[in-house]
């Protein structure tokens, strides 16, 4: 719990009716990977022309500004950075060979604004393809609109997957249906390569040096 974030983007629109632009607030949730403060959340928490700014508010109510690294919207996939705390508690990727159908995970998040809710639920499939989202991580922990940036761990406490969508019974019943979907622990891999192999703390797990070779 003490690595989850949640985070507030305020950001400039333009209203469909009067054409003026506004400013809104949009939250979500994300996860420390690092203990220098870099947060792994989701790309479509920053899809906006204008973020005017971010804070990043931990378990213990404190509330810190955060900075945009790295954002793929393709991955749905983006890095924070914030400098407010020292030696920050985070966690560690899962081997994505580990992962299986079938396995128990928690999801933690902020639905509905509700900071630091814990849900949980199964793996119900691997490698799924949903709209433009490719191989992503389907499970069956409830998750919501505010969830979007949460992590997704198994019961060791690893992150198994940044959580993305769900999918609703329809349109207008915007309700939990138990299909959940998670940015996969091997595009997370993947994404943080790409922001650097020198941040600290990536390269310390021992299976990654044999992907980069």
């Amino acid at each position: 719990m003490p690595s989850v974030v949640d985070i507030k983007v305020i950001a400039e629109i333009r209203n469909p009716f009067s054409g003026e632009m506004e400013k809104r607030q949009y939250g979500g949730s994300g996860v420390y990977v690092n203990p220098k403060g870099y947060i792994l959340t989701c790309g479509h928490l920053f899809n906006f022309a204008k973020i005017i700014s971010i804070s990043i508010t931990n378990i213990k109510g404190e509330t810190v500004a955060g900075q945009l690294l790295q954002v793929n919207f393709v991955r749905d996939l983006a890095l924070v950075k914030t400098t407010f705390y020292d030696k920050t508690p985070f966690v560690k990727l899962v081997d994505p060979r580990d992962v299986l159908v079938g396995q128990e995970v928690i999801a933690i998040g902020s639905p509905a604004g509700l900071e630091f809710t814990v849900t949980s639920g199964i793996i119900s499939q691997m490698h799924r393809d949903v709209d433009s989202m490719y191989n992503t991580l389907q499970h069956s922990a409830s998750i919501n609109p505010g969830n979007s940036g949460g992590p997704l761990f198994n019961l060791k406490g690893e992150l198994v997957g940044i959580n993305s969508f769900y999918v609703p019974v329809s349109p207008f019943m915007p309700v939990y249906t138990g299909l959940g979907f998670a940015v996969s622990p091997s595009e997370c891999l993947t994404f943080l390569v790409s922001c650097g192999k020198d941040i600290p703390g990536i390269r310390s797990y021992k299976w990654l040096h044999t992907l980069l070779s």
